[in-house]
């Protein structure tokens, strides 16, 4: 992954599920290509890292290794589609479960923050609400992209005494932020 802290973070939940293995390989691979070390490791079917790849490319690279062929140059072929599949299968079986991992959303929040336009406290004073926390969520569902976070937090803001009694529909919440360009 680009972001160094992001990667550390997919590795560890890699590891917390089991398959670090799979991040292993891929950042040996790409660090030092040397299949000589990185076959027992990883492909051999005894390999204590075994990497869950296709019979098919298993079968080539034990093919060579049998062999004692660690110089041909098929093995960066072979590694190459190695790492596409291990690419897809985490593609397939992690990213997703990734995105709800309780430490990442907190690193995507903990961005989002980051990259809020505006003040909560100034926010909340000009929506004519006393907790800016609520905003704050609001602001933060927004610049992370959670539309449906931010339809929920606009409507319980909307419910509050304050805004219920000045009938502020949850709409108009939105368009008075953006309008303040604060989100």
């Amino acid at each position: 992954m680009a972001d160094r802290n992001l990667g550390k973070l997919f590795r560890a939940f890699l590891k917390s599920k089991l398959a670090s293995e799979n991040s292993d390989f891929l950042d040996l691979v790409a660090k030092r290509f040397d299949p000589k070390k990185i076959y027992p490791k990883f492909i051999d079917p005894k390999a204590s890292g075994n990497i869950n790849v296709s019979h098919a490319n298993r079968k080539r690279a034990m093919d060579l290794a049998e062999a004692n062929d660690f110089k041909n140059s098929e093995w960066k072929k072979i590694m190459r589609d190695l790492c596409n599949e291990i690419e897809y299968l985490l593609q397939q079986n992690f990213v997703v479960t990734f995105w709800k991992y309780k430490p990442f959303l907190e690193f995507h929040n903990a961005r989002a923050v980051n990259k809020m336009k505006g003040d909560p406290l100034k926010a909340a004073r000009l929506l004519g609400v006393s907790d800016p926390r609520a905003v704050k969520s609001l602001m933060v569902a927004h610049a992370t992209g959670d539309q449906k976070g931010a339809k929920t937090i606009t409507d319980k803001l909307a419910a509050t005494p304050e805004l219920k009694k000045k009938k502020v529909k949850s709409s108009m919440i939105t368009n008075l932020l953006r309008k303040a360009k604060v989100i």
